[in-house]
C-alpha cells in the first residue's frame, strides 16, 4: 500500500470534490468553495474517481525538476569554484566553466549555488538616498517658515528678509 501525504489544502479539495460526487453540494458550489471554474471542478472530479486520492495530488509531486542540476555536477562546480577559480565574479566564472570545463549552467543558478553554499556573499544595496523626517507626534507642531523680502528697503541698505511664522 502506498502512503500519499497530502497538505491541509489538499485535504479540504478532496472533501469538497467527494461531496460534489455524493450529489451533496453542486459543482457551482464546489466551485465558490475552492475558488475555481466549474469545469475545473468537472475534470477533478473526473480524476478522484478515478484515482481517488492520487487524483488531488499534483502528478510531479517527488520528481525532481528536468532542469536541475546534478549533485555531482554541483560538487564539481564548487571544487573548481574553491581550488581554480576562487575569487572571480558569477559573470566570468560561468563563462570559464562553459568555454574550459564544458559545463553550461545559468549565472543565476551559479549566483544561487555559491550563496547557498556560502562562497559568495549577497551584494550590499546602495545606502538611501535621501531620509524623510520623523513626524511630529500631533499635527500643528511643525514650524513652518516663510521668507520674504522686506517691504521698507532705504537706499543704501542691504535687502533684508523677514521671516514670518
Amino acid at each position: 500500500m502506498e502512503v500519499i501525504t497530502l497538505s491541509q489544502k489538499e485535504i479540504t479539495k478532496y472533501q469538497v470534490i467527494k461531496d460534489s460526487l455524493d450529489r451533496k453540494i453542486s459543482n457551482n458550489q464546489a466551485a465558490s468553495l475552492l475558488g475555481l471554474s466549474t469545469r475545473q471542478i468537472i475534470r477533478l472530479k473526473s480524476k478522484v474517481r478515478g484515482a481517488d486520492l492520487r487524483g488531488i495530488v499534483h502528478g510531479n509531486r517527488g520528481r525532481t525538476p528536468k532542469i536541475a542540476v546534478a549533485k555531482e555536477t554541483k560538487e564539481m562546480i564548487l571544487n573548481l569554484y574553491l581550488n581554480t577559480y576562487n575569487g572571480f565574479n558569477v559573470s566570468h566564472f560561468g563563462e570559464f566553466l562553459k568555454e574550459a570545463h564544458g559545463i553550461d549552467v545559468s549565472r543565476e543558478t551559479l549566483r544561487n549555488l555559491l550563496l547557498n553554499s556560502g562562497l559568495r556573499c549577497k551584494a550590499k544595496s546602495a545606502p538611501k538616498h535621501r531620509s524623510r523626517r520623523t513626524r511630529m507626534p500631533k499635527s500643528g507642531l511643525l514650524i513652518q517658515m516663510d521668507s520674504s523680502r522686506a517691504s521698507v528697503v532705504k537706499p543704501g541698505q542691504h535687502l533684508a528678509y523677514c521671516h514670518n511664522r
